[in-house]
């Protein structure tokens, strides 16, 4: 029992150690400048300050929350899908790295966005840091008219990252206030364990649930807060 008891406290400790060391990220991060000119200069100024994946993958998030207001415009870039044909896979990829690109940085430059920006400007600057990362379109729960209802594809965007090791997910969408953006900064949605993600979100690609759960058991959750 003593054995067991101090593997717990281990592991506590651990788990509050992390939470220091991301409470030192953001601090730093809340001394950056609140624009930047491009998605290099604030790859740039990430890795200046932090080497370590996990804490990278923290910086890009916190700025990005912290900076970033929802668009509530009807016309917001991201907002409405971007098509376009291509010849080949190779033509089909140079495009759609185009388009990523710009809608970060037009994200970037205009301090706002809608989930499919935050998680495009995400994307390309933790790419930059030598993080490999997605943008998961999926379903999120968030009104109580969800309740009951099957996953619909496309109605969110968020993203998983992979540090040491590890794929991770991350809503730096809700991480900034979401819609609303009355609650502000919210690190709660940075490297969620997949089971409470799982309570708001299924994505589109069951392989980024993480987590061996089904449509049926999501559409009878009750709103989560």
């Amino acid at each position: 029992m003593k054995t067991i008891n101090l593997l717990f406290i281990s592991i506590l400790s651990i788990a509050f150690a992390n939470a220091q060391d991301y409470a030192k990220v953001d601090a730093k991060v809340k001394s950056y400048p609140k624009t930047f000119a491009t998605t290099d200069r604030l790859a740039l100024q990430i890795a200046a300050d932090f080497t370590r994946q996990d804490e990278r993958a923290r910086a890009a998030y916190a700025w990005i929350a912290m900076n970033i207001s929802y668009d509530r415009s009807p016309n917001a870039p991201g907002r409405k899908p971007i098509r376009f044909s291509a010849k080949n896979e190779a033509e089909r990829r140079k495009k759609l790295a185009a388009i990523e690109n710009d809608l970060a940085n037009k994200t970037l430059l205009s301090r706002k966005g809608v989930c499919h920006g935050y998680s495009m400007l995400y994307k390309v600057v933790v790419q930059k840091l030598g993080l490999q990362s997605e943008v998961v379109y999926g379903t999120a729960k968030s009104v109580p008219s969800d309740i009951g209802k099957a996953p619909v594809k496309g109605n969110h965007a968020w993203n998983v990252v992979q540090a040491n090791g590890q794929w991770k997910l991350v809503d730096v969408t809700w991480g900034s206030g979401g819609i609303s953006g009355d609650l502000g900064y919210d690190d709660n949605y940075f490297f969620t364990s997949p089971q409470q993600f799982f309570l708001n979100h299924f994505p589109d690609d069951k392989k980024w649930l993480l987590t061996g759960k089904s449509e049926s058991e999501f559409a009878a959750l009750p709103l989560q807060y």
